[in-house]
Formats: structure tokens, C-alpha cells, sequence
């Protein structure tokens, strides 16, 4: 079978026949006593640039393998490539791929396919086969969403300028809070709470939010670095809040089901920091703590508009590593507002 041929078949998979997509945890089989798996398990791309993938292949037996790989959307190839491997018993190898990934116009999410194949010869054909989907974002995936993010009235209260450079380099308006207590006589704004800013030297962060809350102000908290913030509502006569959510990765995929919920890259890491509920003595309080020891999501709600989230998710700490985090702060602030944005030109498949 000669190379043409040999990516005729590879390309069958996504465009003669119909997907057989595995998730991407999964182990591809089909050669006897060998394996291949992906090492990177994120899904969400830039559209235009260049993604890096690594796959392992291992075998109990020596073999001189294929490994072919198509990018496909809609049946339709986009891309493609091979590289021939050699592996033998306890000598796995780690192949890397190099896939381009095709530009998308603003306010478009486009889905692909890319599918790693592995054949021990040209005339065996398909023997073990991977097939992940990606979805392909645009460069600023927030682009079509500025009319609508400025009707928010974003108001931001960022000590450490992280994320106002970040919102800026976004071109996402808002206007910056200059101190913590003129936070809740913004009634028609929604607020955010710049990431990295400390619970122990602003003390009332807590109690300003609950009267930001009762005042009918939602307020997007990014993660605290240390400290204590007090939960308006509990274990006091106060008026109680209406509602109060504690979840982990999955309110990700809720509020968009495209979005990475497990991994993020380079490094893996989604969550930079979490809560801990603490209020043996005193007023019960969300305590700061290192990522996997507490509560990366915690939403409270009361009355219409009243709503806090402290997100313990690096949203500014990964706002360049990929189109995730950005798209992430975009549903998390239609979430706030209760108004979903313009849908327009909204994301579509």
C-alpha cells in the first residue's frame, strides 16, 4: 500500500465511516500487546496556532509501527501526518505530533476530530486506533462578547493589577474600583474581585460582599491567596441567603459543556486554590487553602440580583495558556448577570 492509499484509509476513519470517538483517557488497542496513549488530555485549542500533542506507545513484543493522525471536522479533513515508530518491551516511546490547527472566525467554536492511528504495516491497515475531539477557538474568543460585557458595567477591585492587565490585553472594559467599601453602591454593576488578593490584609472582603449581596450586587471573587472571609448569613440572626452551592470541576462543563473541566495546559492545573467552611468558634468562614485541600466553587445567592462566587480556579494564572480561562470568566459572568449574552454570533459547532 503506498502512502496515498495508506492516509486513504487513515482518513476513512472520520470521513467514510462513522466516529468511533473513545474518551480521551482511553486506551487505544489493537495490535496484539500494544498500547497508545495520549499524554496531554486537554480538548480546548486556539484556532491559527500550532498544537503539541505527545502520544506513548508501548508493546510486548518488538515492532516497527505506523503512527498516522488526521485533524477532521465534519467528516472533513483539515490536516495530517505520520511518523514511524519503533518500540520493544519495556522501551516505550513517546511520539510527538504537531498538529495545525485551522483559524475560526470570531464567535465561532468549531469541532474537530483528531484521530491517532498506529498500523503495524502498510497493507494491515487500521490496528489500534485514538480519536479525541477538540474544540477549536477563536485567537480572542471573547471578541464578539465586548458589546455585551460592557453592558455589565464591569467594576474591578485588583491590589495586585493582574487582572486588569489581563482584562486590558482582552480589551474587556471595566472600570477599577480604587477601595473595597464603595463596593456595594454599584447596584447596576456586576463586581469582580481581582485574583491574588489577600483575605488577611483586607479583612472585611466578607462582610463587605454580603452587603454588596443584600444590596443586589453580584460579585465575582477570584481566588484569595490566604486568610479568612466571612460567610454572610450563617451562624448569625442576619437575613439568610437563599441559596449556597459548594462544587468541584464539573460547575466548568455546566455552565459550558466545551470547556476543559479535568486539565488545563501546560501544567494540568485547573484549580490554584480552594476554601475550607471553618465555625467551631465565631462566624462560620471560608478559609484560603493550597488547591486540593477544599472547595474550589462556592456560590451564594439571595434576592434577585444578590450573588457572590469565590472561584478558586486560575483564571488569570492561565489566561494565556489556551482559550479556557477566558471563555470560563465570559459563562461565569452570564451566570452572575442572570442575562445570557448576545447569541448572535454566539459560539457555534
Amino acid at each position: 500500500m503506498n502512502k496515498i492509499n495508506y492516509f486513504h484509509c487513515l482518513m476513512s476513519i472520520g470521513y467514510g465511516t462513522a466516529l468511533l470517538l473513545v474518551p480521551v483517557l482511553a486506551v487505544g488497542r489493537g495490535m496484539e500487546g500494544v498500547s497508545l496513549t495520549p499524554e496531554e488530555h486537554w480538548s480546548n485549542l486556539t484556532g491559527g496556532k500550532e498544537a503539541i500533542f505527545h502520544y506513548r506507545v508501548q508493546a510486548e513484543s518488538a515492532y516497527e509501527c505506523r503512527l498516522g493522525w488526521l485533524l477532521s471536522a465534519a467528516s472533513r479533513p483539515l490536516a495530517r501526518g505520520e511518523k514511524t515508530v519503533n518500540v520493544s518491551p519495556g522501551n516505550p516511546q513517546v511520539v510527538e505530533i504537531r498538529v495545525p490547527v485551522p483559524p475560526v472566525r470570531e464567535g465561532v467554536v468549531l469541532a474537530t476530530d483528531l484521530s491517532v492511528t498506529l498500523c503495524q504495516d502498510r497493507s494491515a491497515g487500521v490496528e489500534t486506533n485514538v480519536t479525541r475531539r477538540l474544540w477549536v477557538f477563536s485567537e480572542n474568543p471573547l471578541a464578539d462578547r465586548l458589546a455585551w460585557l460592557k453592558t455589565l458595567d464591569l467594576r474591578l477591585f485588583d491590589p495586585a493589577k493582574k487582572t486588569a492587565e489581563a482584562f486590558t490585553r482582552a480589551g474587556i472594559p471595566f472600570k477599577t474600583v480604587p477601595t473595597l467599601d464603595v463596593v456595594p453602591s454599584f447596584p447596576s454593576s456586576v463586581v469582580v474581585i481581582g485574583e491574588g488578593v489577600s483575605a488577611r490584609n483586607y479583612r472585611g472582603l466578607g462582610d463587605v460582599m454580603a452587603r454588596a449581596m443584600a444590596a443586589g450586587v453580584p460579585i465575582l471573587c477570584l481566588s484569595v491567596t490566604e486568610g479568612t472571609v466571612k460567610l454572610p448569613g450563617l451562624g448569625e440572626t442576619a437575613e439568610k441567603p437563599d441559596e449556597i452551592y459548594f462544587r468541584r470541576n464539573a460547575v466548568i462543563r455546566e455552565m459550558d459543556p466545551r470547556l476543559d473541566d479535568v486539565v488545563w495546559p501546560p501544567d494540568g492545573r485547573i484549580v490554584i486554590g480552594g476554601f475550607q467552611i471553618k465555625g467551631e468558634r465565631g462566624p462560620i468562614v471560608a478559609e484560603a487553602v493550597p488547591a486540593g485541600q477544599g472547595w474550589p466553587w462556592l456560590e451564594i445567592r439571595q434576592g434577585e440580583r444578590g450573588r457572590i462566587v469565590l472561584c478558586g480556579f486560575g483564571i488569570v494564572s492561565k489566561w494565556d495558556a489556551g482559550p479556557t480561562a477566558k471563555c470560563l470568566l465570559a459563562a461565569i459572568l452570564e451566570r452572575l448577570a442572570g442575562l445570557p449574552a448576545d447569541t448572535t454570533n454566539k459560539a457555534k459547532e
